[in-house]
């Protein structure tokens, strides 16, 4: 499915509605018509195609990034201080935080790849009107999704960023590996 508004979907899908209503009024079978307009992917990438993709920039990336960590650390944070209460406040100090920051991390992590894999953005880049899409301007799959944010597992994640300010589509490392890119929504 192509990562556009509902009503330019539909425009789309009333285009090629009336291309295959005109062959058929030229005497062509409907599967016939059908399969003169090539694969389904081969269709979707020429629609795609049509439609700009305009790389998003540094600020709001980075703006949407802080958004969805703070969505990550509230419930983290929850379930710290449920453990926190349950072992009757024997914890110290820095074993709540750094408890709290692994929690985050994982919650993060989880939030980016499931958003991005099943919805094309996470609540932060929605807010600031971002989404991910392949190269070719297409959906994610949930294993490029998953891809795209191993980075920050392995806490390499500042050096993946630095690719974005030297390559044309504002890309990280993990974005050009795993062909994909963000872009404002359509």
């Amino acid at each position: 499915m192509l990562p556009l508004p509902r009503s330019e979907r539909l425009s789309i899908q009333n285009d090629i509605t009336a291309a295959i209503m005109s062959q058929v009024d030229d005497g062509i079978a409907v599967p016939d018509a059908i399969d003169r307009m090539g694969t389904a992917r081969e269709l979707a990438l020429t629609l795609a195609g049509a439609h700009s993709l305009v790389a998003a920039r540094h600020p709001n990336r980075i703006a949407a990034k802080l958004l969805d960590t703070i969505f990550a650390s509230v419930p983290a944070g929850v379930l710290v201080w449920m453990v926190w209460l349950a072992v009757e406040r024997e914890l110290p100090g820095p074993s709540v935080a750094i408890l709290w920051c692994l929690l985050t991390g994982c919650a993060l992590f989880l939030l980016s790849v499931m958003s991005e894999g099943f919805g094309n953005a996470t609540p932060g880049k929605k807010v600031f009107g971002l989404q991910v899409v392949t190269v070719q301007g297409l959906r994610v799959s949930l294993l490029q999704a998953t891809g795209r944010h191993l980075p920050f597992l392995f806490l390499i994640a500042p050096l993946d960023a630095l690719f974005m300010y030297f390559t044309a589509h504002r890309q990280r490392l993990a974005e050009l590996m795993t062909q994909t890119r963000v872009v404002h929504r359509a």
